[in-house]
């Protein structure tokens, strides 16, 4: 993980995300402001593009809530 803030990097890479991220090492992901992308080496189907909008939901869920609110 790369981020110009280390305290928002070790926030959002906390130990559920490190667990998930560990278990997909394929996946990308970049997060700037409210902002999230997944990147994968390859063309994926329509099942494909639906299973991975769930991943990113499911990412989502893992970092938290108070890192997207403004203060």
């Amino acid at each position: 993980m790369r981020s110009k803030d280390k305290k928002f990097a070790y926030e959002v890479c906390n130990t559920q995300m490190m667990e998930y991220l560990l278990a997909n090492r394929y996946l990308s992901i970049e997060i700037e402001n409210y902002a999230h992308a997944l990147v994968f080496g390859r063309c994926l189907d329509t099942p494909g593009i639906v299973a991975n909008l769930q991943r990113l939901v499911q990412i989502r869920s893992l970092i938290p809530e108070y890192l997207f609110t403004k203060n």
